[in-house]
């Protein structure tokens, strides 16, 4: 990337206000995480958290991270070269790919085990469950998020034909919440982290969920071919974050002040929504003791998703093979994980 005074300024801005480190760490290889959210959230720690931690420095690399709106912008900085790891929703990575076979990118972790798009409606409407939104209008961050094949699966599932409702993009965060409220939908199917945020400024939804995985990270075939070692590194130091947002969310809260700053009003009340976000986003995620390997995505559970969202979007298990989507020969070295420094963390708090 061309360097400019600007961003020059930028990053010597930030160097100075680093502690020191080791001599040693300087010469430590970097690794960009990618975000598909557009601004960082507490909820999105495991993408920001293994260099708050220090995850990266214990891993052997030194970590930072972008944010950018959506998958597709997220692929376009990884196939650029401008970050190594991004974070796309399964649903537009599949898009992506149909249209172009070629593209020289591989899923190697999957971070989600129900669908992290999740429709609601107001708790006191007269909507009990989804097919009652027959003739309604459902707001989607924009026309390319995978919410769109989610939602319209859940419908069809229900027996309803998704062309008897109408999807509108309503944007994200206060927008969408203000589309709702004003009753412009009614209904709105969101990242959760996005609607726990919403819950924690006071809304009160009814969910519709469904248990299949979309959401993962890729890298494309040319860096994980020179770097293989790494890109294990740094999909464990997800894991490691992952651990430490499941088991102490407070904690994964306050890195994200530590890095971002800290809310403007009532500290403990941001605390405490920011909690909750942090909660309900890894209600989908693995947890350390549960059955999953860490970054697992089975060739049932790949069935499974194209089963969902095949009938509108023409997938099947013949025309959509999970080996020409999903890379599962990083797994086993993904989960040679120690898990001390992230239990650690959950025990004694954030690191000075």
């Amino acid at each position: 990337m061309e360097t400019t005074r600007r961003t020059f300024i930028q990053s010597a801005t930030a160097l100075a206000a680093m502690p020191l480190v080791p001599a040693f760490a300087q010469s430590l290889p970097s690794f960009r995480y990618c975000s598909s959210a557009a601004v960082p959230r507490a909820f999105s720690g495991y993408v920001f958290l293994p260099e708050v931690l220090g995850f990266d420095k214990n891993l052997g690399f030194s970590a930072d991270t972008t944010y950018t709106a959506g998958t597709g912008n997220a692929m376009q900085l990884l196939l650029s070269n401008q970050v190594d790891l991004a974070n796309p929703g399964l649903l537009e990575f599949i898009a992506m790919k149909k249209k172009n076979p070629d593209l020289p990118v591989k899923l190697v972790y999957c971070q989600d085990y129900a669908s992290s798009y999740i429709t609601v409606v107001a708790e006191d409407s007269p909507y009990k469950k989804i097919s009652d939104l027959k003739g309604k209008s459902i707001g989607v961050l924009s026309l390319g998020s995978g919410a769109v094949a989610t939602v319209k699966s859940q419908l069809r599932r229900e027996g309803v034909d998704p062309s008897a409702v109408e999807i509108v993009s309503v944007g994200a965060d206060s927008a969408a919440y203000a589309a709702f409220k004003s009753k412009q939908v009614e209904a709105l199917s969101l990242f959760i982290g996005t609607i726990a945020a919403m819950e924690s400024n006071g809304a009160n939804f009814r969910w519709f969920t469904t248990p299949v995985s979309t959401g993962g990270f890729a890298v494309t075939e040319s860096f994980l071919a020179k770097n293989r070692a790494l890109v294990v590194k740094a999909l464990q130091g997800i894991a490691l974050s992952t651990t430490v947002m499941q088991l102490n969310p407070k904690v994964a809260v306050e890195a994200y002040y530590k890095k971002y700053g800290a809310p403007n009003g009532d500290r403990d009340k941001a605390m405490n929504g920011d909690i909750h976000a942090v909660e309900r986003t890894m209600s989908i995620f693995k947890r350390p003791d549960d059955k999953h390997q860490w970054g697992e995505l089975t060739e049932e559970q790949w069935t499974n998703l194209i089963d969902f969202v095949g009938p509108d979007s023409g997938y099947t298990a013949a025309n959509t093979k999970y080996s020409d989507f999903f890379y599962p020969d990083l797994i086993p070295d993904i989960n040679k994980l120690d898990l001390a420094p992230a239990m650690k963390i959950v025990k004694n708090g954030l690191p000075a």
